[in-house]
Formats: structure tokens, sequence, C-alpha cells
């Protein structure tokens, strides 16, 4: 497998994650079979693109994760599973990449593309 431009897609073992606005191409090579795709990558375009509508405690604004409970923690998860926020009850995605993320209290959760 390869990516023809790693600055806009990666692609490890088949998997193709998106990494800026772009196009690429995707090769896979296996013996004397090879195949290749053009993709393209665009920016998501806000609020619209929140792939899980609103939870009765959980809300995307394009730039806040909010919960309607105060004092709940919420955690936001990365593509890979990792923590990379967490608050109470706010947390501020701005300075997050784009990317696809899970918002999560103990009882509910939100899928975001940013």
């Amino acid at each position: 497998w390869a990516s023809s431009n790693a600055s806009v897609a990666r692609v490890n073992s088949g998997t193709v994650t998106a990494i800026k606005e772009g196009t690429a191409t995707i090769t896979v090579s296996y013996g004397s079979f090879t195949r290749t795709v053009k993709i393209e990558v665009k920016e998501p375009t806000g609020i619209n693109d929140i792939i899980a509508t609103d939870t009765a405690s959980l809300t995307y604004d394009g730039r806040t994760v909010r919960s309607s409970v105060a004092g709940t923690r919420i955690t936001v998860y990365n593509a890979n599973g990792a923590v990379v926020a967490s608050a109470e009850t706010c947390v501020d995605m701005s300075s997050l990449s784009h990317g696809i993320y899970i918002a999560a209290t103990a009882t509910d959760a939100i899928k975001i593309a940013k």
C-alpha cells in the first residue's frame, strides 16, 4: 500500500487516513498485481459534519462539546482511541486537528467530524 501524497492521505495496511485537503493516488501492489485509485480530501464544513445527532446531554456547536449536566466529565477520543481532551461540562476542540472524534460521558457519546 502507498500514497502518492502522504501530506494529504496516509495509508497503513489498507486503511487510508485523511490528513488535509488535496488529492492523492492510493496504490496497492501484490506480486504482479497493482491497482490505483485517485482520491480527493475535502475540509469538513462545520456543524453539518456531525456524524451523530446531538444527544439529550451532549451537544457540539462546531467548536465546543458541552454537557447539559453540570460537572459531567467529557472525554474526547481520536480515531485511534487515544484520549485527546478531557474536562468537566465543556471541552474546547478548536486546537484539535481535523479528524474523527468521539466525545463521551459515562452515559452518552457523539461522533464528530472536525
